[in-house]
């Protein structure tokens, strides 16, 4: 995977803004089969069809689950949010998860560390930050 992100999107309707440079996003219309591999993250753009359903349930993982806003949450909707931990987020939220926040979520197998250019900390953040070089930080508070 070479420290890719891969997103799938239930949905015909392509995003309009721009991705991390690490995403790959893989679109589905209908999603009535299981997957050969893995992805680290699953956005609905739409309603769920009834058959889909258990399919989705197998692939995605808990808490990397989010809808659009423009999903009327049904029935198959809720079963999969509840069970999955999912979330809604708006259009602002969708793109700065997919743009900046993504790469936060999802940083390789275990063992890798994050590096340096990649941490950010609130300018909100009212606590102390003490940094050691490049190789450690804290925060307290």
């Amino acid at each position: 995977m070479s420290g890719e992100i891969y997103v799938m999107v239930l949905g015909e309707e392509e995003f309009s803004f721009p991705v991390h440079r690490k995403v790959r996003l893989q679109y589905y219309k209908e999603f009535m089969q299981e997957l050969p591999a893995p992805f680290h993250a699953a956005i609905v753009n739409r309603k769920i069809q009834r058959g889909e359903l258990p399919y989705l349930m197998k692939a995605i993982k808990a808490h990397t689950l989010f809808f659009t806003e423009n999903v009327d949450l049904g029935i198959n909707e809720t079963k999969l949010m509840k069970s999955k931990k999912g979330k809604v987020l708006s259009n602002g939220q969708l793109q700065q998860l997919l743009g900046r926040d993504i790469k936060f979520f999802f940083l390789g197998s275990n063992g890798n560390k994050l590096q340096p250019s990649d941490l950010e900390i609130s300018r909100n953040y009212k606590g102390k930050v003490v940094r050691y070089g490049n190789y450690n930080v804290k925060l307290f508070g």
